[in-house]
């Protein structure tokens, strides 16, 4: 199958199962063969290539291969590996949003490149940026962004939540000191965990991504031009 293919639901993904689900599934594959666009766009406005350039592309394949990775959890309801991959998106959104607001981006871009890690730099107040402070920073601008973090990480780390998920509970057959008649599901069977919490997971996927596409729009807009001037660009197709 080409890149470009779009990617159908199988059999059984919730986007069957939830007809609400069909158009946000549809907009995610579409989002997942625009990446190819977006990281064009960059070289294609102008010749230079800066580090910027180097650490935005570098962003935009982690997040093909994240997405790519969403859609296929997704569609076997394997929400174990879906969570996480949320999450790991956040993580790139909130390090893009510092960068691009940076005083000097391009010196963030090349210590990134030259392997410093985040948690070892530090922003004008002098402290780390580690997770916390990072997503501190982030959520002025993406308010949205800090509930990712505490709303995935019960999927992240080994928790209640993967028990739940696990196990189907008859509470009409629970008494005092027990859990009840349970019933293990290896894998994770369709509908174990409520449409409400599927739609969020993949509506906040699209957003995300969606995000991160307007940090390398907002590059090309402006790479290589004086300051204050910017280039109109054509949007990728991700429509439903």
């Amino acid at each position: 199958m080409a890149v470009r293919d779009r990617r159908p639901p199988r059999d059984g993904s919730p986007s069957t199962e939830y007809p609400e689900l069909a158009d946000p599934r549809e907009s995610i594959d579409k989002i997942r063969i625009a990446h190819l666009d977006v990281v064009r766009q960059l070289s294609d406005v102008h010749e230079g290539l800066y580090s910027i350039d180097l650490m935005l592309t570098t962003a935009l394949s982690r997040s093909y291969s994240l997405v790519e990775g969403f859609i296929s959890a997704f569609d076997r309801w394997n929400f174990f590996a879906a969570a996480p991959l949320l999450r790991m998106q956040a993580d790139s959104l909130v390090r893009l949003s510092y960068m691009s607001r940076a005083e000097d981006s391009e010196k963030v871009a090349r210590d990134f490149i030259s392997g410093v890690e985040f948690r070892n730099m530090r922003d004008p107040d002098g402290k780390r940026l580690i997770d916390r402070r990072l997503n501190e920073l982030a959520s002025e601008f993406h308010p949205w962004v800090e509930n990712i973090y505490p709303a995935t990480s019960g999927w992240v780390h080994f928790s209640p939540q993967h028990f739940y998920a696990s196990w189907k509970l008859d509470k009409d057959s629970r008494r005092e000191g027990t859990l009840g008649s349970i019933q293990l599901q290896i894998p994770m069977a369709s509908g174990a965990i409520p449409p409400e919490m599927v739609t969020d997971i993949l509506e906040a996927m699209i957003g995300v991504t969606s995000e991160i596409f307007d940090y390398a729009e907002l590059w090309a807009s402006r790479k290589g031009l004086p300051s204050g001037v910017m280039r109109e660009l054509p949007r990728p197709n991700t429509e439903k």
